[in-house]
């Protein structure tokens, strides 16, 4: 079973250079993320597609 997971982010820092950025999700410890990461990041929320257990389904 495949589901997705919906967690706020936290931008700290950006690199000036647009190398990295210092983020926290979900009210971890801050670490760097590179381009790749951060271009699957979405900034709007998502519709749920249904509910499982009463939480929505992403």
């Amino acid at each position: 079973m495949s589901r997705t997971a919906l967690y706020s982010i936290r931008i700290i820092e950006v690199d000036p250079e647009g190398q990295f950025v210092t983020a926290s999700w979900n009210g971890n410890t801050p670490r760097k993320f590179r381009e790749a990461d951060v271009k699957k990041w979405l900034v709007n929320k998502p519709e749920p597609k249904g509910s499982s257990h009463g939480m929505p389904n992403y």
